[in-house]
Order: C-alpha cells, then sequence, then structure tokens
C-alpha cells in the first residue's frame, strides 16, 4: 500500500474517457493509488507539441492521442500512464447486437505505445510505466476478472480487494450517469416551462471536447440555448412513457438493426427521444473518416424530417477549424431555433386558450 500510494497515474483525457473516466478515478483510489491526473484538455499548442509521435489514423480524436500522452509524459508528474483499451461499453438500451466500441478506439492505446517505444523508447526513458488494460465495460463480473489479471502483478493486488475497488468504480459511474441525468431533467423541466428549445448533441463523448468540435457548442451557449448531451438525457418511465407511448422507449431495434456499436446505438436512440419532444432540437456532430457515424446519417435525417424537430449537422469535424462556415452555420441554426421557439410558444397558447 505503500508502494501504491507514491503512484500517479496519468490518464489522456481521450475518446470515451469522457464519459468513462468516473469509473478509473474511484478504482485507482480504491485500491490505494496516490493520485489520478489527465492530460490538458486538446488544443492547438497541445497538438502541435506532441503530434510529431502521431501515426497515421483515420479520424482526429484517434490521431490526437499521441499528444495527450506526450502530455503527460512531459508534465514532470506523473509515474504511470494508463490507457484502457475499452472494447465494449455500458448502456442502458436494450436489445441492442451489441455494445461495442470502435475498433479504432480499440486499437489507439496499441498505437500509441508503439509510436512512444518503437526505436526510442520515451516510457523507459523517463522511468515511466504504461498500462494498458483490456476491459469489457458492459460485463462487471468479466472486467473484474480481466483488471484482476492485468493488476495483481504490477500492483500485488488481491482478488477481494480488487472486487470491491471494481464494485467502487462502478458505483461512482453510476452515480455520475444519475447526477447528468438529474440535471438534463432539469433542463428540460425549465424550458417546458418557458416554451424555449435545448439542444442534444447527437455525437460521441469526445465530442464535448472543445478541442475538437471547435467551440462550437460554447458558440451556441452563448447565444443562449442549452446544451444537453445524450448522457444527461433521461432514461426513466416517467419521462420516456410519455415520448414513446410505453414501445421502445429504450430499444432503437425498431428503426436500427444493425446495432452492435454503443456509441451509434446511442445517438439513434436520442434522435428518436428528440424526434418526440417539442422542447428539443440536434446539432449531429460527426468527425472526419468517421465508419460508424456514416450509416447513421440516414436514419437520423430521416427520424427528424418525419416528425419536424429542427436538426443541424456538422459532419466532417477535423484539426482544421472553418470559422467563417461555422460561424454563418450556427447564426443560421440560432435564427431558425428562434423561429422555432416562436411557433412553439404559440402553439402552447393555443392549447391554453382552447382549454
Amino acid at each position: 500500500m505503500d508502494r501504491r500510494s507514491r503512484i500517479v497515474v496519468g490518464i489522456p483525457r481521450l475518446l470515451n474517457l469522457f464519459a468513462f473516466a468516473p469509473f478509473w478515478n474511484a478504482y485507482f483510489r480504491a485500491i490505494g493509488v496516490g493520485d489520478v491526473v489527465y492530460s490538458d484538455p486538446t488544443s492547438p499548442k497541445l497538438w502541435e507539441t506532441g503530434n510529431k509521435f502521431g501515426a497515421i489514423d483515420p479520424c482526429f480524436p484517434a490521431k490526437v492521442a499521441p499528444a495527450h500522452v506526450y502530455n503527460l509524459l512531459t508534465g514532470g508528474r506523473v509515474t504511470h500512464v494508463c490507457f484502457p483499451i475499452v472494447t465494449h461499453l455500458d448502456t442502458h438500451l436494450e436489445d441492442t447486437l451489441g455494445n461495442n466500441a470502435c475498433v479504432i478506439q480499440m486499437g489507439t492505446p496499441e498505437v500509441v505505445h508503439a509510436a512512444f517505444s518503437r526505436g526510442r523508447d520515451l516510457f523507459r526513458e523517463r522511468g515511466i510505466g504504461y498500462w494498458k488494460p483490456l476491459v469489457k465495460m458492459d460485463r462487471p463480473e468479466e472486467a473484474c476478472d480481466q483488471l484482476y489479471r492485468y493488476f495483481s502483478g504490477p500492483l500485488g493486488l488481491g482478488a477481494a480487494e480488487n472486487r470491491w475497488a471494481v464494485g467502487q468504480g462502478y458505483g461512482a459511474l453510476a452515480r455520475y450517469f444519475a447526477t447528468m441525468r438529474a440535471r438534463g431533467r432539469e433542463v428540460i423541466d425549465r424550458l417546458v416551462a418557458e416554451d424555449r428549445i435545448g439542444l442534444v448533441v447527437l455525437g460521441h463523448p469526445y465530442h464535448h471536447d472543445p478541442g475538437l468540435n471547435h467551440g462550437l457548442l460554447d458558440e451556441f451557449q452563448r447565444l443562449g440555448k442549452p446544451i444537453l448531451c445524450i448522457e444527461s438525457l433521461p432514461v426513466d418511465d416517467e419521462f420516456l412513457a410519455p415520448l414513446f407511448g410505453g414501445d421502445h422507449g429504450r430499444s432503437v431495434r425498431d428503426v436500427w438493426i444493425r446495432n452492435f456499436n454503443r456509441n451509434t446505438n446511442h445517438k439513434i436512440w436520442a434522435a428518436k427521444v428528440v424526434a418526440r419532444h417539442p422542447n428539443l432540437a440536434a446539432i449531429d456532430l460527426s468527425s472526419f473518416k468517421c465508419g460508424h457515424d456514416a450509416p447513421t446519417y440516414s436514419y437520423i435525417d430521416s427520424i427528424m424530417d418525419t416528425s419536424g424537430a429542427p436538426h443541424f449537422l456538422f459532419h466532417d469535424i477535423d484539426q482544421n477549424k472553418p470559422h467563417a462556415s461555422m460561424k454563418i452555420r450556427i447564426q443560421t441554426a440560432d435564427y431558425f431555433l428562434g423561429l422555432e421557439e416562436a411557433a412553439l410558444a404559440a402553439r402552447v397558447k393555443g392549447h391554453g386558450d382552447a382549454a
């Protein structure tokens, strides 16, 4: 325990860790690790400093990974970097073919390891360990066994304390999602009370990184538009039953048969929620060359067009920021949302007068 207390684990601020970091925070602290720190947010400076160690990857969220790990290596604090290979992700959806993570994301920890150890081993030079446990997070019992096999040797971890730490991790994750959904419900209730429209981001967890979305969501918030992520949408029956009438409230199988990827499943589900709620609109975010997102475009468009729900597309986001075109598109979206809010208020007033 004394040896563990001197360990500082650095975790790159990347990919699905934007949603699942509470698990790793709680797990490492429960086994007695001294501290858990994260790489800096994605920025031009972080990218320019660390991208010379990068590899060719299809999308910027994966391409920026070496820069984040380099940020941890040169920060002067960490004794170990942990970049887990998460193959499957936890979900609230039912009747899916699978909860797989993106294969690019699965391979990124291996790519990063190779980038910093091939020829010249920067981890060894700096005396920093590199951990890349493979974990299926949608199966807690299996995840428990996988983490025990990986960490029992290097950390002298016992089976009982590992099981307890995994329980703490899943407990922290459940509390995090519950907090997010409760806050989301507050925002949606306020939108209903004020006859306003909020924006749900149909994207992956990492699309909330301002360095990846180029401050797009901040710009909408500056215009007074509340932003909700998929993880902040309520999943309880009280919220879903009035929208879905008891059918398909937690399933996407009625519209998305090839539902094996957890994040695209959640995008389709969130689109179904937005389509049924008069106070919600959607921003469909996608990174350049995202092979999992591409098949969802037509499904999301069909769902939105059929319902008439406002939705705005920002596809093919890359490391280059199109300042002028993005500003025009945001202003256009804000104008149409103003029209939608006026129409919503008129419909609500008309119902009130009729009553």
